[in-house]
């Protein structure tokens, strides 16, 4: 159905954002690309790299170190359903990210100061859990909201923060202890967090309707040019798209996929090291996983702009499911092409996934929407390591482990197949619903 946008107020007329010479999209895209580097990199990246100078310097347990990172999870994706909903506030998402990145940064710097385990796993894992929900839902809930027909480029680009960060900031942090010790390093990571993520956070905006623009850069309604024409995307509210059985069944191939997206990288170089590898080829080979995570973001951005987002992560999800479970397999000779082609494949599913929502229900509501997704994704998620580890300490093999992962990935393809997109709501749409093109039908 062909309906026009609602005039634009004088306010959205004049906004600077909507006077720039090119789409304030792209601002968006940008400051979603440092909010997913460093939340990728205040995760698994930053565990990775201090656990080992903290444990030796205090003699704290290891398993006590990485409790703060599983709690840090937790707690942020509990937190998510009550904190999405205010991304589609008008001001909620840069009032969030703002004093989220102010907290974290704060919280960074009082981890420098800690004396016992108990104030690190309170510190990290649960206060920083908490104020990281303000800025994990960003990516998810902001940018499918400024695109429609650019959407899979522009999530792509949003999400190779996560890649690169298994690429830079390793060294960054590295050089930070060297130069400050472990302490003073937390330090340094809490200005740079507040420089990169904090910030920016000043330039988000809800939608491009909020300063008189459209998605994808078209120019919104005026005296000129009164009644520009264009398809609307249709969107659900949470509780209408919980009423379908296709977003149950969504629900649960996302969380499926957690299952071994979240837990595989952050264990290869174990992994490689315990298959024979050398230390440093091991620790090289989350490297080569980085590189692949961000050539997957556009191997399969391609396919993503021409199908629906379900054949697109049916395709992907299948190709990791066959791909996990070869890593014993494969001679040390070639096993150092494993993590590429695995960055590949849950590269895909990380920036493909973040489309899955707005592709089924489109993008008025999607802060609410993607809240509650998270928590169960996380659930799942959380113990993707532990798994590989049990795996490992009860059979000295980590085969089991990885053909319950591939296994879960089938079930999640399964998912997908019985998901069909719905019919949208019968309502009128509301003022804040998106005008843009439908994505093609599944």
């Amino acid at each position: 159905m062909k309906t026009t946008a609602p005039p634009a107020t004088p306010a959205t007329r004049t906004a600077w954002e909507a006077r720039l010479p090119f789409f304030y999209g792209w601002v968006i895209v940008a400051v979603a690309f440092l909010l997913s580097l460093m939340g990728s990199g205040l995760n698994w990246v930053a565990m990775g790299v201090f656990a080992v100078p903290m444990q030796e310097d205090t003699g704290w347990s290891r398993a006590a170190l990485f409790s703060a990172l599983g709690l840090r999870t937790y707690i942020s994706a509990i937190a998510s359903p009550f904190i999405g909903r205010y991304f589609d506030h008008r001001h909620g998402a840069r009032l969030l990210s703002i004093g989220s990145g102010a907290l974290m940064s704060l919280n960074l710097a009082l981890i420098s100061q800690v004396q016992s385990e108990w104030q690190f796993v309170l510190l990290f894992g649960g206060v920083g859990g908490l104020v990281s929900a303000g800025q994990n839902g960003q990516v998810a809930a902001i940018v499918p909201k400024w695109f429609v027909r650019r959407r899979s480029s522009a999530m792509a680009v949003a999400t190779t923060g996560v890649g690169l960060a298994a690429l830079v900031l390793p060294a960054v942090f590295s050089f930070f202890i060297t130069a400050f010790g472990w302490r003073g390093a937390w330090t340094a990571v809490a200005v740079v967090t507040f420089v990169v993520a904090g910030l920016p956070a000043l330039f988000i905006r809800r939608q491009p309707e909020d300063v008189g623009l459209l998605p994808d850069g078209g120019a919104a309604p005026d005296a000129a040019n009164p009644r520009p024409r264009f398809r609307e995307e249709a969107s659900f509210t949470v509780t209408e798209a919980f009423r379908t059985r296709s977003a149950w069944l969504v629900l649960v191939a996302t969380s499926f996929i957690t299952l071994y997206s979240a837990g595989l990288p952050a264990s290869l170089p174990a992994m490689l090291q315990d298959l024979g590898q050398p230390r440093d080829l091991a620790v090289l080979g989350l490297t080569i996983y980085g590189v692949g995570s961000v050539f997957g973001r556009w191997v399969w951005a391609g396919p993503s702009a021409r199908y629906h987002v379900r054949w697109v992560m049916l395709a992907v999800t299948l190709y990791c499911a066959l791909l996990t479970p070869t890593l014993p397999w494969l001679p040390p000779g070639i096993a150092l092409a494993y993590p590429f082609f695995l960055g590949i494949g849950i590269g895909g599913n990380a920036s493909i996934g973040q489309l899955v929502w707005p592709g089924y229900f489109g993008r008025a509501h999607l802060g609410a929407i993607t809240g509650v997704a998270r928590l169960p994704n996380a659930l799942l998620g959380g113990v993707s390591a532990t798994v590989l580890a049990l795996s490992f300490d009860t059979f000295h093999d980590y085969g089991p482990a990885l053909w319950l992962m591939s296994a879960c990935g089938i079930v999640a393809v399964l998912a997908f197949l019985a998901a069909p997109p719905v019919a949208p709501p019968h309502r009128a749409a509301t003022s804040t619903e998106a005008r843009a093109s439908q994505p093609p039908a599944g």
